[in-house]
C-alpha cells in the first residue's frame, strides 16, 4: 500500500548523527504523522549504506503487507508488535481505512567494517 511518491525524511541514527533517508511519503506518515512537516536540513549526508535503519513491518488481514522504516529511536520504542494500527485510506489504492498489525520490529543495525587482517592460513599467496 504504497502510492509511490517519495521523499527524504531526516533520519536520527542511534549515535544521534541526522542522515537523509529516501523512503515512501505515504506509509513513513501514516506512522508518524508529524513528520510530514519535517525536512532534511540543507547539506545533510544521506544514509550510508553501512547503517541498515530500523524497519517495521506490517500485515493486514487481507494480506497485504508493509515494510516501513522508522526515523527516530524514540519512535521505534513506543511500537509494539501484536498492536492493531488502522491507517487512513489515502489515494486512488484503498479509499477505506485499513488495520495492520505489527508483526515485527527491526532495529537499527550497523554492517561490520572491513578491517585488514589475515587469517594467515596458507593460499598460495605466500612465499
Amino acid at each position: 500500500m504504497s502510492y509511490g511518491s517519495k521523499r527524504w525524511f531526516p533520519y536520527t541514527s542511534d549515535k544521534g548523527i541526522v542522515y537523509g533517508k529516501l523512503a515512501d511519503e505515504s506509509n513513513v506518515e501514516i506512522v508518524v504523522p508529524a513528520t510530514d512537516s519535517l525536512v532534511v536540513p540543507a547539506g545533510t549526508e544521506s544514509l550510508p549504506p553501512s547503517i541498515n535503519p530500523r524497519m517495521t513491518y506490517w500485515k493486514a488481514d487481507d494480506q497485504t503487507t508493509k515494510s516501513i522504516p522508522i526515523m527516530t529511536r524514540a519512535t521505534f520504542d513506543l511500537l509494539t508488535e501484536g498492536n492493531v494500527y488502522s491507517f487512513a485510506g489515502i489515494g486512488d489504492e484503498s479509499a477505506e481505512p485499513k488495520s495492520f498489525t505489527l508483526i515485527r520490529k527491526v532495529p537499527e543495525r550497523g554492517k561490520r567494517k572491513p578491517v585488514q587482517v589475515d587469517t594467515g592460513k596458507l593460499d598460495g599467496d605466500q612465499p
